[in-house]
């Protein structure tokens, strides 16, 4: 009867060595996530459609100044009526847009969840084709494999955020059709030039920022945190997951505002410059507003957000500190289902 293989070492060893083939170890794969989103995207897209309502909706402070007949405290500030909560803001989506309103977004969501794991998964396989054998080349092809899977994660999310981010918060009816989308969400300086989305002021900074926390600090203390459960047997291994799940718990404050921004930056839209010609007023009737009141309101364009920097600035002062916390329940549960997937 033969022996079960064992490892002898050598991590060139045949039993432990698979040989790689694109429509195994990526096209199959990245098929079952597609599938798999798909599913969950019935409950996933009017969720993820309401906190983009909530955190893009501008809710400036009223202040009242004082007069001569009434004296009233000029610091005062009027709340704003909308939904504050997302299952408000699905009811009031659903009774004004129906469950088409609710599903904006989905196939671009559904296309980045297709592409942003398939090209991770590439680079986690290049990253590991030699095996390391010292500590050092350990650590190295860590932290150079979560480098590239961070900037990759920017360079290709960022797109797809703006084209999520402003198909949900426009205010009138977007076509299905990608091509007629594009037309409504983006600028014809926007379709014109491949770069402009990655120029916006802040955008791609803020993106950068959510892969690298996403990608380098949770991964990583995930990591540590499965390392520290197999040296102890165990043993203490509750006190390492209530630690990470408070982590995570406690990155909200960090996570929420960024998300805001993030919204914020990427429904800004880039003009360019104004000597571009207008071909661009094509099939506009296909996109006009609707007649009704649109279920958020949107800052407008005479002073647009210069930065990141700026961009929480200007939401602190104009909306005040609670506006950048604006859905920060999701953020947290999101953050505390990542301590466990």
């Amino acid at each position: 009867m033969a022996q079960p293989a064992t490892f002898n070492g050598n991590y060139n060893s045949p039993p432990l060595q698979k040989d790689f083939t694109y429509t195994s170890d990526i096209v199959l794969p990245a098929l079952v996530a597609f599938v798999s989103f798909g599913l969950v995207s019935e409950v996933a897209t009017p969720v993820l459609g309401s906190v983009v309502r909530l955190q893009a909706h501008y809710s400036p402070l009223v202040r009242v100044v004082q007069t001569n007949e009434v004296k009233v405290d000029a610091a005062k500030a009027v709340p704003p009526t909308r939904p504050t909560s997302i299952f408000s803001m699905i009811r009031l989506v659903k009774n004004k847009e129906g469950w088409a309103g609710l599903h904006r977004g989905l196939w671009p969501y559904l296309t980045s969840n297709l592409i942003i794991p398939a090209v991770a998964g590439m680079i986690m396989r290049w990253s590991v084709a030699s095996a390391p054998t010292t500590y050092q080349q350990v650590v190295g092809r860590a932290a150079l494999r979560l480098t590239l899977i961070s900037i990759a994660t920017t360079i290709l999310t960022l797109p797809f955020t703006v084209f999520i981010n402003r198909s949900v918060a426009h205010p009138g009816k977007v076509p299905t059709s990608p091509l007629k989308a594009a037309r409504v969400v983006l600028t014809p300086y926007e379709r014109s030039s491949p770069l402009a989305l990655y120029k916006a002021p802040g955008l791609l900074a803020a993106v950068f920022l959510k892969a690298v926390w996403s990608t380098v600090v949770v991964n990583g203390l995930k990591a540590l945190v499965a390392v520290q459960l197999l040296e102890t047997q165990r043993e203490g291994g509750g006190l390492w997951i209530v630690g990470f799940a408070a982590f995570q718990a406690l990155s909200t404050y960090i996570l929420c505002p960024l998300s805001v921004v993030v919204v914020r930056l990427s429904i800004q839209k880039q003009n360019g410059s104004p000597s571009l010609p207008s071909t661009t007023q094509e099939k506009v009737e296909t996109v006009a507003p609707s007649s009704e009141e649109s279920v958020i309101s949107l800052r407008g364009d005479e002073k647009p957000y210069t930065g990141l920097v700026n961009a929480f600035r200007t939401i602190k002062e104009e909306e005040g500190t609670g506006k950048l916390y604006s859905a920060w329940g999701m953020t947290l549960f999101s953050a505390l289902l990542e301590t466990f997937v």
